[in-house]
């Protein structure tokens, strides 16, 4: 069961989800377990799926991005609620299959079209319909005015219908040139006719006549896709990248690199203009317009992906729509219909704070420490913004003033505050509900002096130069104490403290090791890794130790044996981290992939991602990331220059809780054809 759930991840992720919660209820492996954060970790921009009992025929979004109207191909129309608090609302049944659909501004009515040629009007509240044409050609468009007065539909048969509201009549017709969008405009005294070809006309409503036409395809329009913005005002279509441009006029041409290699089967295009969502072969593309600096008011914008594409949702997506603006989509595949919201992260990841700043743009790492006493977390980027924050909320708990850049952060047991800056230690302690600047204590070596750790009674903190010299500074009076002599100027790779605080590995640039104690600074020779180390981390009890050369190497290597016990096949790690609780091993690459590994088995769970905001595919946003473990070690924060600090939540209670909602539904007896075997007797979705 969890092999189907993995291998449904790419088409149908609501099964997916499903069945690796069930997997893992069932049987709580290190497999299932893996499933199951594969399942949740996937489509991170996926709010929740819904069904909606019938093939999708029509969509609609409302004005204010709280509902939309859906179209079925049973004749059935549907209001979703999208924050999910209830579930649909039949209002409408044409008993034909609706392929046309229109919401006024204001909510108060909902036009619909059929394919028998039916046009009605309803009211999304008292469900009360007006039949304004009972049969016809079927409807291929529909339009209300701002006021709900006029109804405006096109047919296959390229007839142009204006329909009085209140007098239940039609009270002009007319013929275009193959039109399948219409839009009232000017209040309701001008039509915007669309074709297909990207042809676009201007029509008066009274009399119904063409006024101005306008083409904007410049290229041949065989294979590919186009479609308007909700509002009509802007048209676009999908081939060798996408086009978009005023409707009626022409005028703003914007173009959307993207390539794929399969047809598009839907377009969304949002009001402003400044994204456009595709589907093809299954994912959901977002891009953004290129903009050429000083053009259209802005300043220079690379044009590309927004977000990795969306996918889980089915080999066809037959509606796009935004709602509520450019951040949130609403897709539909036959009967499933998919909710996104681009900034969302992750569904397994809550956001705290603002957005870090990524001023200087050198790959610097913003602090990031958590109390190991009440789990509050700070960080700092590099404008010298201290933030200190309650874990659960978000809740600022304190507004420090005064730090002068990004700097390593530490929490001692009793709560204070240490900052490892360039050339010297402050200590910060919390008072009057705010952290204040204590006391400041130059480094004792001007040979690149840096903090690693502090040592576990909190006592002192231990330093390391450039060239391996080792020393400490007691975090109650600035006292320095030289423990050891090093080598050569920057000759450091590596220095990672036990965690009982004996002894200190150094590694060198040159792969030589050797173990200081901290006690009386005797020195040993260290571990024989066989590889070079660019990054380490002992187990909570010292007895495991991990170390990676960048590359693609990582060794477990057990230091009471002396001998690596594990080979794992992990890329480009740049740091290692094991849980508290040392059941498992975090790395994150250079390019900001945390995979999260099962420490005894050695197997890889799952892959989480960070990112910038700046820059989606910026390859050096994981060098840019600090990270820490929450003190129970069933929560990963990570802080990004150019990006956000994340809660990340490593309890597979939560992933189930994720996955439950994220579903929107629970496992049928149908789908559990697909594993086969006796039908539990509880399918229930649940943590």
């Amino acid at each position: 069961m969890a092999a189907t759930a993995v291998a449904d991840i790419p088409q149908r992720l609501d099964l997916s989800m499903l069945f690796a919660v069930e997997a893992y209820q069932q049987r709580r492996t290190p497999q299932t377990e893996a499933a199951l954060l594969q399942a949740v970790a996937a489509s991170p921009h996926l709010v929740r799926f819904a069904d909606n009992e019938t093939p999708v025929t029509a969509l609609a979004p409302f004005a204010d991005g709280t509902r939309i109207a859906t179209g079925g191909e049973d004749g059935t129309v549907r209001i979703w609620d999208l924050a999910g608090d209830r579930g649909p609302e039949v209002i409408a049944d044409l008993d034909q299959r609706v392929t046309a659909l229109e919401v006024d501004e204001k909510a108060h009515q909902v036009a619909v079209g059929g394919s028998d040629g039916m046009v009605q009007v309803v009211d999304p509240t008292t469900h009360d319909a007006a039949v304004l044409q009972a049969r016809g050609h079927p409807i291929t468009g529909i339009a209300l005015d701002p006021a709900g007065a006029q109804v405006a539909t096109v047919d296959d048969a390229y007839r142009v219908a204006v329909f009085d509201v209140g007098r239940r009549t039609v009270a002009t017709a007319a013929s275009g040139s193959a039109p399948y969008v219409v839009a009232f405009r000017a209040g309701g005294t001008q039509l915007l006719l669309g074709t297909g070809t990207g042809e676009t006309s201007s029509w008066s409503v009274t009399p119904l006549r063409r006024t101005t036409r306008w083409s904007s395809i410049k290229t041949p329009f065989n294979n590919y896709t186009a479609g308007y913005s909700d509002d009509a005002g802007w048209f676009g279509y999908y081939k060798f990248g996408v086009f978009v441009a005023d409707a009626a006029t022409g005028k703003h041409p914007r173009s959307f690199p993207l390539s794929s290699r399969t047809f598009a089967s839907s377009i969304a295009i949002a009001k402003d203009a400044s994204r456009v969502a595709v589907a093809s072969g299954g994912t959901i593309s977002v891009v953004q317009a290129e903009l050429p600096y000083e053009r259209y008011g802005s300043a220079s914008q690379e044009g590309g992906l927004v977000t990795d594409p969306l996918s889980g949702i089915g080999s066809t997506i037959t509606d796009l729509a935004f709602v509520g603006g450019r951040e949130r989509l609403v897709s539909a595949s036959q009967r499933i219909l998919a909710l996104w919201d681009l900034r969302q992260q992750a569904r397994i990841a809550r956001q705290v704070g603002r957005h870090i700043p990524d001023q200087t743009e050198a790959s610097i790492r913003p602090g990031l420490a958590v109390s190991p006493k009440d789990g509050t977390v700070a960080w700092v980027g590099d404008d010298g913004r201290l933030a200190v924050r309650e874990p659960r909320t978000g809740r600022v708990t304190a507004n420090p003033q005064g730090m002068s850049s990004s700097g390593r952060l530490f929490f001692s047991r009793d709560g204070k505050l240490l900052v490892d800056e360039s050339e010297r230690v402050e200590v910060w302690d919390q008072r009057d509900g705010t952290f204040r600047r204590v006391a400041t204590w130059p480094y004792p070596s001007d040979r690149g002096t840096s903090v690693v750790a502090p040592t576990p009674d909190g006592s002192a903190l231990v330093t390391v130069d450039d060239d391996g010299g080792v020393g400490t500074i007691s975090s109650s009076d600035g006292h320095s104490r030289h423990l050891a002599d090093g080598g050569k100027r920057y000759s450091l790779s590596v220095a990672v403290l036990r965690p009982d605080g004996a002894e200190l590995l150094v590694v060198q640039a040159d792969g030589a090791t050797r173990l200081v104690e901290l006690h009386g600074g005797r020195t040993r020779a260290g571990p024989a890794f066989g590889v070079p180390v660019s990054a380490a981390a002992y187990s909570p009890d010292g007895r495991l130790l991990a170390v990676t050369d960048g590359r693609a190497a990582l060794l477990v290597w057990d230091t009471q044996a002396s001998r690596v016990v594990r080979r794992i096949a992990a890329e480009r790690v740049d740091r290692i981290s094991f849980s508290p609780k040392g059941d498992r091993l975090v790395t994150i690459t250079g390019d900001g992939r945390i995979a999260v590994w099962d420490a005894a088995s050695g197997l890889r769970l799952g892959d989480l991602r960070v990112r910038q905001q700046q820059a989606l595919d910026a390859r050096d946003v994981g060098y840019q990331t600090a990270l820490a473990w929450g003190p129970g070690g069933t929560e990963v924060w990570t802080a990004t220059s150019g990006g956000s600090a994340l809660r990340w939540s490593l309890d597979p209670a939560a992933w189930i809780r994720s996955a439950c909602a994220a579903a929107g539904r629970s496992l049928t007896a149908d789908d559990w054809q697909v594993v086969g075997g006796r039908i539990p007797d509880n399918l229930t979705c649940r943590a």
